[in-house]
């Protein structure tokens, strides 16, 4: 009777965990969802924030987050931080021309394509890795932090994206969490994740718009939401992103690198030498990220340093006005940002109800003045944990997704949008030879601030007898001529059947799915096939990793 008793019953399935990650460009945050909340992992070390650094030491050993703290003087050649800023560009980007001035790495130009890998030496030879391959390690090393602090294997998360990040961008991070064998259920923007950690608990009654501010390490983010009942559940909070800006080269690392300026220019004897050397550099980083913290509470303080350089110790007074008289021009760019999200959201200062402050650089009191000063009526709530706010948000939108809640907590709705129109080039309509000069035209095919997921599609016709292809270039931007907006990808389709032109329309489909993701499709339809549609083949422009790169993944 037992073994036939055991021979029917069915397996206990155990519940997944929610989890939400927050891949930053300094400092990354892991959370779960257990026991009705959530709750932020800690690292081996038991701090709840880890640095998303990763070194590759000349014998092959790679240092993950926690674990390169002491060696990240020593090894400071082969440290590779800030890689956020890298994925999914381009080499030829100006944004990757000035990283490669100011990183101690060295980034060069990929054997395949026109992208940036970061060059280490292994063992004596030159060994490339790839943005995505650095943010592999760093997801699977918060992966691994929150399995064993749950002794539970994670197999699906949440992982969030500055609002800006295009959509290269944003593929190249899912794909980096997919080869550490990852399912991501959904890319959130972060300043969306962090209104969630804002007004999960807000009375459902509400009606009022919020602004978030969010300053890392590495990226600047503003998102405009309105926050109102669900049309279609009026039990449910809906949270609507109106408008986004911000500045992606813009975060604390570059308030660390003015003070790294400032000290270096009172050493005038000697600071092109000390300018060469790595090791001296970085502990003059680390130890200017510290200044930068104590400034902030305090009005004034003294740099020391034993050893700094050739025997000599480094002691430098600095106040907090000579701090922000050296960063002046970087707080001067935050308001950029703000008055684009307004402009986008077509609101005013004064419709702006409450602002929240996320991110540690929001900690810097002079950043606090700026947005005092923009905003003079306005509520400012820094009463949430500005490091830990966005992975706070992401997994609970972990759990509303893996779990189908919808209780007190993750009774909630997001509505998302695209913050820059997205389109193909066209001939020059102009019969103005000068405006002939500016090259092709912009033709929208899913305009800026459109909710996602959406799907749109426009008609172009051949512009030349017997035409058998066309190239689709994709671009975002607002300009109307495609040189002044920034190229997306390259694509072509090829196969179109040969006649007069003008006798072909090509139908250009853009998807863009919840996380924000494009997918281009196109169809021939012609007025001889009878309205019939033949599928084309496009060919992405598109960044991919070699069988060897992916095997140096999964090893690690």
């Amino acid at each position: 009777m037992a073994a036939s008793a055991l021979r029917l019953s069915k397996p206990v399935l155990e519940e997944e965990y929610a989890i939400g990650l927050d891949l930053g460009t300094t400092f990354s945050c892991i959370g779960v969802y257990r026991n009705g909340g959530v709750e932020i992992i800690p690292n081996k070390n038991g701090e709840k924030i880890t640095p998303s650094i990763v070194i590759i030491t000349e014998d092959s050993n790679i240092l993950v987050g926690e674990e390169t703290t002491e060696f990240l003087v020593k090894n400071y050649d082969s440290c590779i931080y800030e890689i956020k800023r890298l994925i999914g560009r381009k080499f030829s980007d100006n944004e990757v021309k000035k990283e490669i001035e100011k990183l101690p790495y060295k980034i060069v130009h990929a054997n395949m394509g026109d992208f940036p890998e970061v060059e280490v030496n292994i063992n004596g030879k030159k060994v490339n890795y790839s943005p995505v391959e650095i943010s592999s390690f760093i997801i699977k090393k918060m992966v691994k932090n929150a399995e064993s602090y749950l002794n539970k294997k994670i197999t699906k998360l949440v992982i969030t994206v500055p609002a800006y990040f295009n959509d290269s961008q944003r593929k190249l991070t899912k794909q980096a969490a997919e080869l550490v064998g990852l399912k991501v259920i959904r890319v959130i923007n972060e300043p969306t994740a962090a209104a969630l950690s804002y007004g999960f608990d807000k009375k459902q009654d509400m009606n009022e718009k919020i602004l978030i501010f969010d300053l890392g390490g590495g990226t600047f983010d503003v998102s405009i939401l309105s926050l109102i009942k669900d049309k279609n559940n009026q039990n449910r909070l809906s949270f609507e992103v109106l408008g986004t800006s911000g500045d992606m080269q813009l975060g604390g690392e570059d308030f660390d690198n003015e003070l790294v300026d400032f000290f270096l220019k009172k050493r005038k004897e000697n600071e092109n030498e000390i300018r060469k050397n790595n090791q001296a550099i970085k502990k003059l980083k680390i130890a200017c990220e510290n200044i930068k913290k104590i400034l902030s509470s305090s009005e004034g303080t003294t740099l020391r340093i034993n050893n700094f350089y050739n025997n000599m110790d480094l002691n430098e007074p600095i106040t907090r006005k000579e701090f922000e008289e050296k960063c002046k021009n970087l707080f001067k760019r935050l308001e950029h940002p703000l008055d684009e999200a307004l402009r986008k959201a077509k609101l005013t200062k004064n419709d702006i109800n409450e602002i929240i402050l996320v991110g540690g650089s929001t900690r810097i009191p002079k950043v606090k003045e700026v947005v005092k000063n923009y905003f003079p009526n306005c509520k400012i709530n820094d009463s949430i944990n500005p490091d830990e706010a966005v992975a706070y948000g992401a997994t609970l939108d972990a759990e509303k997704i893996l779990h189908n809640k919808d209780d007190s907590i993750t009774n909630f709705h997001l509505l998302d949008i695209i913050p820059l129109s997205l389109g193909t080039d066209v001939i020059n309509s102009s019969n103005d030879p000068e405006i002939q000069k500016e090259g092709y035209e912009m033709s929208v095919i899913i305009k800026r601030g459109t909710p996602i997921p959406i799907s749109n599609t426009r008609s172009y016709i051949t512009t030349y007898d017997n035409q058998s292809g066309m190239d689709i270039n994709i671009y975002e931007g607002e300009k109307k001529y495609v040189k002044y907006n920034h190229l997306l990808k390259k694509s072509e389709i090829t196969g179109l059947t040969p006649r007069p032109k003008g006798k072909t329309s090509i139908l250009i489909t853009f998807d863009i799915d919840i996380n924000g993701i494009l997918l281009v499709k196109a169809k021939e339809k012609s007025e001889d096939n009878k309205g019939q549609t033949l599928e084309l083949t496009i060919k992405n422009d598109e960044i991919s990793l070699t069988k060897d790169q992916i095997e140096k993944i999964k090893d690690y």
